[in-house]
């Protein structure tokens, strides 16, 4: 029968909230078998992983308490780091089991997590007031908001099809990331914009026309 050195670790890792069950090597967790869910007492949650959160805030979104009883693997794991994922503060959400009553029917958990920086800054660099004005509308960018790849594709995207509109099809977008001194886990993020030259149409050339002028066309 499969054991497992941990229990469960659920990592949460595209937009979509694709879900999959991976082992981790850790000099932590206990060995239980995996193929046989059972039903244990918490005994409590730690988390492992917080930068700026709060613990009682994460714990209190988590949904599992100690005193609970929790079938491990189960659905109610699987929901309890789904609700965890939703907030959109971590980039890897995962459960296991850190240690075992003498009795084995009582489980201490840990959550572990990689907590996303928050983004206390949002600037432009290379380009004119009106462009970063008219950006700044169409990107919606927040203060405090936390950063993920996502957040950096979708604008950089945005930034680019911007200046396609105005004629330059080969703007270049770099993404500058700088780490706070002061504010723990928090980082000004500036787009480092070069437009490139704009792209002219010169001349049209038609083709499989005998009826109408170019005038007319």
């Amino acid at each position: 029968m499969r054991h497992i050195r941990l229990i469960l670790i659920l990592l949460f890792l595209l937009p979509c909230a694709v879900v999959s069950a991976q082992e981790v090597v850790s000099g932590k967790g206990v060995e239980i078998d995996y193929s046989s869910p059972r039903t244990y007492t918490v005994g409590g949650v730690t988390i492992d992983g917080l930068k700026s959160r709060r613990a009682e805030q994460v714990l209190s979104v988590l949904g599992i308490h100690e005193g609970d009883n929790v079938q491990i693997p189960g659905a109610d794991v699987s929901a309890a780091l789904k609700r965890i994922w939703l907030q959109r503060a971590f980039s890897t959400v995962g459960l296991y089991v850190d240690s075992l009553s003498a009795s084995r029917d009582t489980a201490y958990l840990v959550l572990k997590v990689t907590e996303r920086p928050r983004v206390i800054r949002w600037d432009f660099r290379g380009i004119r007031n009106s462009d970063r004005d008219e950006l700044r509308d169409r990107l919606s960018l927040k203060r405090g908001g936390e950063l993920s790849d996502y957040v950096i594709s979708t604008s950089t995207n945005v930034i680019k099809r911007y200046f396609k509109e105005k004629g330059f099809n080969n703007a270049k977008v770099n993404v500058i990331q700088q780490v706070d001194s002061i504010i723990n886990n928090a980082v000004s993020v500036t787009f480092d914009i070069e437009r490139g030259k704009k792209v002219k149409v010169r001349t049209i050339t038609y083709e499989g026309n005998d009826e109408l002028t170019k005038f007319k066309l």
